[in-house]
């Protein structure tokens, strides 16, 4: 008898979260909350896999081995997708052992002693890692990183980028840090930075620059806008957002005006850099950001290779499997392709949108997996 299971047949609708301690399984995210709440000893909780562990070795076992858990708040073990929303979480000070935070490393520590011992011993507070050269205390560090002209260092709390120019650091501001180019003020999340942006563009010096746009002009727009736009007034001709802020197929480069269409393109096979598809479906399932969009006990398994990619591919091209979701905590509806759950979001009938699931840094890693050289402007 084959033991294997058939997937194709299944009619169990997909687990959305686990319970280790009561061996339960639950079908979305809020009634595996609803239940951590009402049960005692449920605190060792996964919050991107949405699972409940026995301990808290379970816990941190789970996130040491585990792909897409390196960003982790080491007083709960909470994961986060990138070092700003580390920095949210700490600041917020969520629950005991975050009360004394080195900002630094983004780490808590239960008391103020222990953040002092912490500040006097690690050599990452007192050391340029690019000269090889240590300092008497933080500030000369600090100052160097200011003063030198080998290199540009990023100041942001927790961040080591090192760029080798200046042009290569506001870059850096610019895509992981939430910079607004206009007036150059770093903010700690893309909403803080779209607010920023709201409010009839309060920013004075990004005033000038969007001068007249439509009210209907979503700010995500504007930012793209404002990004390879040096200046605009209302002396001279806008060209149409959907002209400025083109997507390039990450395969070929070819342009796209919306990421459902470039994400179609790559998924027809009809990329003549990325023919197979299958690959793509492979890469997706087994990326560290695929759990914002993607049922999570299909992702485990093509992360694991426990099930056949080719079939999983034959399944959706069936329509048999629907393994993307829309994690909107009102829509939740599923999607064969991941270029249909894209259009979902681009018509935005729910609160979330195409940027919420991260496709530009999926971008950058799919052309590194692949050897694809970025697009040179």
């Amino acid at each position: 008898m084959n033991s294997k299971r058939d997937y194709s047949r299944s009619r169990d609708p997909p687990r959305q979260g686990w319970c280790g301690v009561c061996r339960l399984g639950f079908h979305d995210k809020s009634a595996l909350l609803a239940h951590i709440k009402e049960m005692a000893g449920h605190d060792n909780y996964c919050n991107i896999c949405h699972r409940v562990f026995v301990d808290r070795n379970g816990l941190k076992n789970h996130v040491d081995n585990t792909a897409g858990h390196t960003i982790t708040c080491n007083a709960c073990l909470f994961c986060f997708v990138d070092y700003n929303g580390l920095q949210n979480h700490l600041a917020s000070k969520p629950g005991p052992g975050h009360s004394f935070v080195c900002t630094i490393c983004m780490r808590a520590f239960a008391d103020d002693e222990e953040l002092e011992r912490h500040l006097h011993l690690a050599d990452r507070h007192v050391a340029c890692l690019t000269c090889k050269v240590k300092f008497r205390s933080q500030a000369e560090r600090d100052e160097h990183w200011k003063t030198t002209t080998k290199h540009r260092h990023c100041m942001e709390p927790g961040c080591l980028f090192d760029a080798p120019n200046e042009g290569t650091l506001k870059k850096h501001l610019r895509d992981d840090h939430y910079q607004c180019t206009a007036c150059l003020v770093v903010f700690p999340s893309q909403s803080k930075l779209l607010k920023h942006l709201g409010a009839a563009l309060k920013c004075p010096s990004l005033g000038v620059k969007v001068q007249g746009l439509s009210p209907e002009v979503k700010l995500i727009d504007v930012i793209g806008f404002i990004n390879q736009t040096p200046t605009y007034t209302s002396a001279s001709p806008l060209v149409s957002i959907e002209e400025q802020h083109s997507i390039n197929c990450w395969a070929c480069n070819q342009s796209y005006s919306k990421y459902s269409d470039m994400m179609s393109h790559l998924e027809s096979g009809s990329c003549v850099k990325f023919p197979n598809p299958v690959q793509l479906t492979s890469f997706i399932g087994k990326h560290w950001f695929s759990p914002k969009y993607m049922d999570i006990g299909i992702h485990n398994q093509i992360r694991a290779e426990t099930i056949i990619i080719d079939e999983v591919h034959r399944w959706v091209m069936d329509g048999i499997l629907q393994p993307y979701i829309c994690r909107s905590a009102e829509c939740h509806h599923q999607f064969g392709r991941l270029s249909a759950l894209i259009v979902h979001l681009e018509q935005g009938p729910c609160a979330w949108n195409v940027y919420d699931i991260c496709l530009d840094a999926t971008g950058r890693d799919f052309r590194a997996q692949f050897k694809i050289p970025e697009l040179q402007n």
